[in-house]
């Protein structure tokens, strides 16, 4: 980075100081890392490899003054200077030698695109290129008496260069041809830097420019309004404010009264009006149109925001201070002692004054309750509760009081000579607390009963954690220039005029606040490691994050990143500024745990074909989706959580994993065997009477159950099945669930189909004997008894009918 100094003095609080290695005026200096180059009159070039701890001054050829520096790469650099001088290094300054450009110009400025293509700019609007590394020179620009005292090329075509009276040059062809563009102002421009491809910067007298767009417009950040000294301020808000006092312009007196305004926050500020004569003491805004600020016996007014004002002398008093309730009624303060209090109720246009009673400072709660204290007479403490018509002095403070603030109607503070005073009573009664030296509080706001901040006349911020009991200075807010007598204080700063022309911000970081919104995953995966983002607030100092249970995470940080458990919730960001004020928001998260592993398969070891077997495992209430997969041979089907095995021709492995949609659980799996049927045997009669009951046992092995048409718990019953054949099965299941089967036949008859059987039953018993006895003796023709078929129903007979005996 290049530094261009203008010969300005300014003293830098809270930096290390270092030695001076010459007392000669140094004009340029270039940082790279730890080693840095400086150069300035009589040639002086010096040279640091310790970051700037400590100096050696190189040997320059020269004695002409030296003002810019660039290096091309980190071993060569270049430096320009009076009267055409050009030097060169190529050892990262350790030498350097003097290049003869043949030129007299003041070269205010160099810029190299690499270490051949260069260009200066200087005296007479000069530009100058080379393309072989300084060696030779031409002319690119030279016209006009003013300088260019800055060039930078950010590219090799694109380049620009700014000078004296706000001029600007730019080129998009390597410099063959110059665009004069329109001035950026007046004052003259000195240096700049580049920062990035949307960040450039220019700056010179009271005035800094930045670009974002390379260069092609340039936005002015920072001026000061010259030869002014500021009396009074009023801020709508942060950014925009109005500052009255004497504003003078070069050439002319600095009594001139003037108005300023900003919109920024006082980074740039804008002239309004200009008096002849006199100063602005004071200003108030009731609304953001209407203003009125006071200077002597004349009242400028405001309808349009401050944009343009006119000035009135409604009164005779010498106002220091004014404050208005509403757009048409408002008080006028003075310092003369009698008739300074002045109230009016038509905008300004009249007033009426009380008698005996000063105002240095006027503040009012509401349109009915106000208060005003008075820095050129002690113990003047003045209340009203009737708008105005009526004050009350209350005399209960010593010393001359200057600024005031009341938070409600019993508690106020008020400044004084190296004191703050403090009241709970509405005024009644006042305790004080010693401020920093005798120096006079001419500023001091509460934020809230505890906190608040009082500014002294010797320059410094005070702040109180206590309600003003004690006081002690922010660090790094004294200022070496005076201030006025006056100060604001906005939601978030203090405000100080300078007699100089500037003024000056500090940050206090008091205002409300809203913490915004939390954004960031609001899908989360248990164990997930992310980030959470708010909002960052100015003047926050700590950011407490409250996460859901189990989460871990630690920062005090806008941002944080934390590791989710398997817990939703809510995430909370509590942002506590620097006065305590905190503001809260949440953020919903949900969360999706991990799957689990899923734990042991229950389910049979050993399986038969054809034969349900059910396998499962616990829910996970984690798991989407359980993946079930089996080897070669095994039939199966699954629901979530259960396999169920419908055949097998071989044993095998049954496996599972489950999974979400943040990720996959471990797999398990359990090993089955495919166990045979066992060998089933069944055989019955080849026929039975329908008349005939049969107990069935002959299965084997044994323990197994019979069924078919008729049976029913192990007894066939053939009524039904008169002169059919019907099967009957035999199931047998082992003690591994594996079942076989064996089915036979029967026929079941209505008639015994014998010759015995005379009577045509199913049976050969006593009712065929009797019948075959009444045949007894017959001979021939015996239709009935003649088994043997001799012609004689006798005795052979009877043995053979005793043979066919069935019961």
């Amino acid at each position: 980075m290049v530094v261009c100094i203008a010969p300005v003095m300014a003293a830098i609080h809270g930096q290390t100081s270092i030695p001076p290695p010459t007392n000669i005026y140094i004009s340029c200096i270039l940082s790279m890392r730890k080693i840095g180059i400086a150069c300035g009159f009589n040639g002086v070039i010096l040279r640091t490899e310790d970051g700037g701890i400590t100096w050696q001054m190189m040997t320059s050829g020269t004695t002409s003054r030296l003002w810019g520096i660039d290096f091309s790469s980190d071993f060569i650099g270049y430096i320009s200077g009076w009267n055409g001088s050009i030097l060169k290094t190529i050892d990262g300054g350790l030498t350097w030698s003097n290049l003869n450009t043949g030129f007299t110009y003041s070269f205010q400025s160099i810029s190299f695109v690499d270490d051949l293509i260069g260009y200066a700019c200087g005296g007479t609007n000069s530009i100058v290129k080379t393309f072989d590394g300084g060696a030779t020179w031409s002319v690119q620009n030279s016209s006009g008496t003013s300088s260019l005292n800055y060039i930078h090329f950010r590219t090799a075509t694109n380049g620009w260069a700014v000078g004296d009276l706000g001029s600007y040059y730019t080129t998009s062809s390597g410099g063959n041809t110059w665009t004069i563009n329109p001035t950026l102002g007046t004052n003259h421009l000195f240096c700049g830097d580049y920062i990035s491809a949307t960040a450039s910067f220019i700056m010179g007298t009271q005035q800094m420019y930045k670009s974002i767009n390379n260069a092609s417009l340039w936005t002015l950040i920072k001026n000061g309004v010259p030869r002014a000294s500021y009396q009074g301020f009023w801020f709508e808000n942060d950014n925009i404010g109005t500052a009255v006092g004497y504003v003078g312009v070069i050439g002319t007196g600095s009594n001139q009264s003037g108005i300023v305004q900003t919109i920024n926050g006082g980074q740039t500020w804008l002239v309004r009006t200009q008096g002849s004569s006199g100063g602005w003491y004071d200003v108030h805004f009731p609304t953001p149109f209407v203003g009125y600020a006071i200077g002597g016996s004349v009242l400028n007014k405001t309808i349009n925001g401050g944009a343009t004002w006119t000035a009135s002398t409604p009164f005779s008093l010498s106002g220091v201070c004014t404050w208005f309730t509403s757009a048409q009624t408002g008080f006028a303060g003075g310092s003369g002692g009698i008739n300074n209090i002045c109230k009016t109720t038509d905008g300004g246009a009249n007033f009426t004054c009380g008698t005996n009673m000063g105002a240095s400072a006027i503040q009012f709660l509401n349109d009915q309750v106000g208060y005003a204290v008075f820095s050129g007479t002690a113990h003047v403490y003045f209340k009203t509760t009737d708008g105005g018509t009526n004050w009350v002095n209350t005399p209960g403070m010593l010393g001359s009081n200057y600024c005031m603030h009341f938070m409600n109607e019993q508690e106020g503070w008020v400044g004084s000579a190296g004191k703050v005073w403090h009241t709970i009573d509405g005024g009644i009664n006042w305790t004080s607390a010693f401020v920093g030296g005798g120096a006079a509080i001419h500023g001091v706001h509460f934020y809230s009963p505890l906190i608040g901040f009082c500014v002294s006349e010797s320059n410094y911020v005070f702040k109180s954690f206590d309600g003003g009991i004690t006081w002690s200075p922010i660090v790094d807010t004294y200022i070496t220039m005076p201030v006025s007598l006056r100060s604001h204080f906005t939601d978030n700063y203090c405000y100080l005029g300078c007699t100089g022309g500037d003024i000056y911000r500090c940050e206090l970081g008091c205002g409300a606040f809203t913490a915004g919104n939390i954004t960031g995953d609001n899908q989360w995966c248990e164990n997930q490691a992310g980030q959470l983002v708010v909002p960052q607030i100015s003047g926050a100092q700590s950011y407490v994050w409250i996460l859901p249970p189990g989460w871990t995470g630690a920062t005090n940080n806008p941002l944080i990143q934390p590791i989710a458990s398997d817990q939703s919730g809510l995430v909370t960001v509590t942002i506590t500024n620097a006065c305590g004020l905190q503001s809260s928001t949440s953020y919903n998260v949900t969360v999706t745990p991990q799957v689990a592993s899923p734990g042991a398969i229950t389910g049979a070891t050993s399986i038969c074909n054809g034969v349900n077997n059910v396998y499962s495992v616990p829910i996970d209430d984690a798991a989407t989706s359980y993946l079930w997969q089996t080897t070669s041979g095994i039939v199966s089907t699954s629901n979530d959580n259960e396999l169920t095995i419908t055949s097998a021709t071989q044993g095998g492995t049954i496996y599972l994993h489950t999974s979400n949609s943040c990720g996959v659980s471990d797999t398990v799996s359990l090993s089955i065997s495919l166990v045979p049927p066992p060998e089933v045997s069944f055989q019955l009669p080849d026929s039975i009477c329908f008349q005939n009951v049969l107990l069935l046992s002959s299965g084997m092995p044994s323990g197994g159950t019979y069924s078919g048409i008729g049976v029913n718990n192990n007894l066939f019953d053939p009524i039904t099945l008169v002169g059919e054949s019907t099967e009957i099965t035999y199931t047998y299941s082992s003690s591994e669930g594996c079942t076989n089967t064996a089915t036979d036949s029967i026929y079941v008859f209505e008639t015994l189909n014998t010759a015995a059987n005379l009577n045509g039953d199913c049976h050969v018993n006593v009712e065929d004997l009797q019948m075959l006895i009444q045949s007894f003796g017959c001979i021939n023709n015996c239709s009935i008894g003649d088994l043997d078929g001799d012609g004689i129903v006798g005795v052979q007979d009877l043995m053979l009918l005793m043979g066919a005996f069935t019961e």
